[in-house]
């Protein structure tokens, strides 16, 4: 096996052992008993270029469903729109992603979040995965990893969901 295919590999189980409930919930689709084809993503990063290229990295499988530049708009957008998954740059003006982190997880406690960030260091990897973050991706290497890890995510997601209950909220 090559490093980069071992790579892509524990960033997918990194992301499916992280994650220990389902994403989403009858109540936030209505109880209508539909399951979303897409999840839906939150970029934050103060470089719209990143947003560009986030977007076109993911939307294949996900629906960008909106774009944060700092802390206070992310925590505002997040609250407004209740994303599925959350890409954070740690870079940002103001407050860092890494600041911004544990509020977000308070709010967010079922999303998917993923540092994206040029930061090299182990030391950002490790206070990103002790304040929150569920995985950690190198811009270097989005286009080849930041879709493989939310895919393996949503595998997770999808396993853990019990179509009996939704048949019971179609009979509640």
């Amino acid at each position: 096996m090559d490093v980069r295919a071992q790579t892509k590999l524990s960033i997918s189980v990194i992301c499916w052992l992280r994650i220990d409930t389902p994403l989403w919930h009858l109540e936030r689709i209505g109880g209508s008993g539909e399951i979303p084809m897409r999840k839906r993503v939150l970029v934050v990063d103060d470089s719209p270029e990143w947003h560009g290229i986030i977007r076109d990295v993911l939307e294949p499988d996900c629906a960008v469903i909106g774009y944060a530049r700092d802390a206070d708009e992310l925590a505002a957008k997040a609250r407004q729109l209740l994303p599925d998954v959350l890409t954070l740059d740690i870079s940002m003006p103001g407050k860092s992603g890494l600041n911004a982190l544990p509020p977000i997880r308070q709010m967010l406690p079922d999303a998917f979040i993923v540092i994206v960030s040029c930061c090299t260091n182990p030391v950002y990897k490790e206070e990103a995965f002790r304040r929150g973050a569920d995985a950690y991706v190198l811009k270097t290497r989005v286009r080849s990893e930041l879709s493989s890890c939310v895919a393996g995510f949503q595998t997770v997601a999808e396993s853990n969901f019990q179509p009996s209950s939704i048949a019971l909220q179609r009979d509640a």
